[in-house]
């Protein structure tokens, strides 16, 4: 396989644990396909997708950094057309990580956009939008893993037949540590038993500047809120409130805030940005409410 380095390459890498010879992958060129890309990788490879929208369900590995080659995650999108999972790293505690995507459309029994087993993940400017689970976590199932999050959407995703409209976590990797989610925003998404953002089982995760919508705690779930907007469950770590978060533009994935928003820094100076994006600069036209988001279904 023809290997290249690239100034992308080298950003992403610099973010992690040195590895030798790690090298930039990019795809559709020196590869033609993802998962081909996948299979080929060594321990700290970086594969970059090019932007367009790819029809796909992969299997993803330890070691491995899968990133999308546009400015936006909105550039590069992985749909499962409501046909299958998009996206599962099962048995291996080699840390991977997912970077400016988007994962719409995926179709799973428990975790369409992602389903983790023993695995470790950082995931950074990933939208996670229409995605549905027959059981539980519409988005993201996690189960004896390590998960962290930063920066992102969770849109319109469904659990259909349990809890976790968007993410289940249950368990962790058994070293202790806590899950972390950070600056991350939830909207419209659905399920039928509750957790509608969050269900935490069997473990701790820490959420910090962040809009939700319902969270979970179930047997031996422990979580610690601080800076949020939204219900949470377990620790009350301070600057928590509950209000409108005035969306630009819900009814089009528009997340962004408009100027009067308590979650913009301005306006919540001692907690600084809360959600994965700041203003839109304009007041937006369509009216933006907590029954403007059940309305999506």
């Amino acid at each position: 396989m023809r290997r290249a380095t690239h100034l992308l390459a080298v950003t992403l890498l610099a973010a992690s644990p040195a590895v030798a010879g790690a090298a930039l992958i990019q795809v559709p060129g020196e590869v033609g396909t993802i998962q081909a890309a996948i299979d080929g990788a060594s321990d700290g490879d970086v594969i970059q997708i090019a932007p367009g929208t790819y029809a796909t369900s992969l299997v993803l590995r330890g070691g491995v950094t899968l990133v999308g080659g546009g400015p936006r995650p909105e550039d590069t999108v992985l749909s499962g057309s409501y046909m299958h999972p998009l996206i599962k790293l099962e048995g291996d505690s080699r840390p991977a990580r997912v970077e400016n995507l988007t994962l719409r459309d995926g179709f799973g029994y428990k975790g369409a956009g992602m389903e983790l087993q023993g695995a470790v993940l950082d995931v950074y400017r990933v939208r996670f939008v229409s995605n549905a689970a027959a059981l539980e976590g519409g988005a993201i199932y996690a189960t004896s893993s390590l998960l962290t999050l930063r920066e992102c959407l969770f849109y319109a995703n469904y659990a259909q037949g349990g809890e976790g409209g968007s993410i289940y976590i249950q368990g962790d990797d058994q070293t202790g540590r806590a899950h972390v989610v950070e600056n991350c925003t939830w909207a419209g998404n659905a399920g039928c038993c509750g957790g509608i953002s969050l269900v935490i089982s069997d473990c701790r995760v820490e959420v910090t500047n962040s809009i939700l919508e319902e969270v979970t705690c179930l047997a031996g779930g422990d979580g610690y809120f601080a800076c949020n907007n939204g219900t949470f469950c377990g620790t009350d770590g301070g600057g928590n409130f509950f209000a409108d978060p005035r969306y630009c533009g819900f009814e089009n994935a528009d997340c962004r805030l408009e100027p009067e928003s308590p979650c913009l820094p301005e306006n919540n100076p001692d907690c600084g940005l809360i959600g994965a994006f700041g203003g839109c600069g304009l007041t937006a036209t369509a009216e933006t409410s907590f029954s403007a988001l059940k309305s999506l279904y």
